[in-house]
């Protein structure tokens, strides 16, 4: 994971200063925030790095 793709700020999930740990709580967000990226993707502003997210949401999987 590098700098731009910290996947608590990604995911909208708080890390600071516990990062969240439950395993269910991170995968049914993964779920929505996938979705609400997808819908979003054709954005001005931010879809490219929506798209990006999407794309990497295997590895968020792997990471959290």
């Amino acid at each position: 994971m590098g700098a731009i793709d910290n996947w608590y700020l990604a995911l909208e999930l708080p890390f600071d200063p516990v990062p969240e740990a439950d395993q269910a709580v991170i995968a049914a967000r993964i779920t929505q925030m996938v979705a609400y990226w997808s819908q979003h993707a054709a954005d001005s502003a931010k879809g490219a790095q929506y798209t990006q997210w999407r794309e990497k949401a295997e590895v968020m999987r792997r990471d959290l």
